[in-house]
C-alpha cells in the first residue's frame, strides 16, 4: 500500500474476430491453399468472385499474463503505464487462411493458420492524456517474445516477436460528440509474417438519460 504505483498483476484476454474474412479481386485468381500437412490446392475464381478465409471468431487468441506493473509517470499531458512479465499465448486457426502471396508464382498463395503455443517475456506500455480539454490521446504497445513453442518455422531472433500497437486520437466536439481516429499495426508471426494495417475513424455520441 505505501508503493501504489509499483505491484504484481495477472490478466487474461480473449482477442477474435467478429466476421468471417475473405479476399476478393478485380481480375480472374487461382489461388493455392497451403495446408499445414504440407498438401496444396489450387482454385481457380473469376473477377469479383471471393475466397472464403476465416470463419466467424477466427482465429481465436487466448493470452495469460503475469508480473509486475509499473505507473512511471501520472500528469494530465501524460500518464504512462508499463507491465511486464511472463506471457502464454494459444492461438487457434479453426481452419482458417491468411494470405502469404509469392510474388515469383502466377497464383496467390494463402497459408492455413497452425494452431499453436507461445510462453515468453511480454511488456505492455500505454502512454495517455489529455491537451487543452478537447484533444486525448492514447498510444499503445504490446511486446511477446516466445522462448518456447511449438510450431514448426524458419523464423527465428526477432522475427518470432509478436508487435501490437495502436494510436487513438479523439477531438471533443461538444458535450455529447466526439470525432475519433485509430490506427493499428501488428504482426503475429505465428498467424501472419506480414504487417496488418487497420484505420478507423469514428463518430462518438453520448447522452445523460438520468442526471
Amino acid at each position: 500500500p505505501g508503493i501504489p504505483w509499483f505491484g504484481p498483476f495477472a490478466s487474461l484476454m480473449l482477442k477474435t474476430s467478429l466476421f468471417p474474412g475473405y479476399d476478393v479481386r478485380a481480375a480472374d485468381t487461382t489461388y493455392r491453399r497451403l495446408y499445414v500437412s504440407g498438401q496444396t490446392e489450387d482454385v481457380s475464381l473469376l473477377a469479383q468472385e471471393r475466397l472464403d478465409l476465416t470463419d466467424y471468431f477466427a482465429p481465436t487468441q487466448l493470452r495469460q499474463s503475469a508480473g509486475v506493473f509499473a505507473d512511471i509517470f501520472d500528469r494530465k499531458l501524460i500518464k504512462l503505464q508499463t507491465r511486464t512479465g511472463v506471457g502464454a499465448w494459444e492461438i487457434f486457426g479453426r481452419d482458417g487462411f491468411v494470405l502469404a502471396d509469392d510474388g515469383a508464382t502466377p497464383e496467390v498463395e494463402v497459408k492455413q493458420i497452425e494452431d499453436s503455443v507461445q510462453l515468453g517475456w511480454e511488456l505492455n506500455a500505454v502512454a495517455e492524456g489529455t491537451w487543452k480539454e478537447y484533444v486525448t490521446y492514447k498510444l499503445k504497445a504490446n511486446l511477446m517474445y516466445p522462448f518456447v513453442h511449438n510450431t514448426d518455422t524458419e523464423l527465428e531472433g526477432m522475427d518470432l516477436m509478436n508487435i501490437e500497437t495502436e494510436l487513438l486520437v479523439g477531438f471533443k466536439l461538444s458535450e455529447w460528440a466526439s470525432l475519433d481516429y485509430s490506427l493499428k499495426l501488428a504482426k503475429v508471426p505465428f498467424v501472419s509474417e506480414e504487417w496488418q494495417i487497420q484505420n478507423g475513424l469514428m463518430l462518438t455520441l453520448t447522452a445523460n438519460i438520468v442526471e
